[in-house]
């Protein structure tokens, strides 16, 4: 557990300093698609800085995996970023979140039946005083 501080974002009251490092994974459907989302816990600021998908098809497939981000809904308006290069890429950027939002991740173009793994990283500000 990190020492209390001010935050580093200019908000009042104390805040513990960690790092945000979350994963999921899902088996691709028939079309080879698949979702995710993460969710922001209580009294938390997540700035995430980056993502990565990998997959387990190989790495010769012409089948190129993606991963769109969306903030809470997944429609065009709330897409924040995306990965579009393949069995393993990133994204780099900012997307800051507050409590009780979600990052969803919307996976498509994938090998059926192949496992995708997104990691997001980042750093996140939790409210303790």
């Amino acid at each position: 557990m990190t020492t209390p501080a001010p935050s580093r974002r200019g908000k009042p009251g104390l805040y513990t300093h960690l790092n945000l490092a979350r994963s999921g994974t899902v088996t691709l459907d028939a079309g080879g698609g698949g979702q995710m989302v993460f969710t922001v816990g209580g009294y938390e600021e997540w700035n995430v800085e980056g993502a990565t998908l990998t997959t387990n098809q190989s790495l010769t497939s012409i089948i190129v995996p993606q991963a769109l981000f969306y903030r809470n809904l997944a429609i065009p308006q709330n897409q924040e970023s995306a990965t579009y290069n393949g069995v393993i890429c990133n994204f780099r950027g900012s997307i800051r979140m507050w409590t009780g939002e979600q990052l969803i991740v919307a996976l498509s173009n994938g090998v059926p039946g192949s496992i995708a793994t997104v990691t997001i990283s980042g750093d996140i500000e939790r409210r303790v005083a």
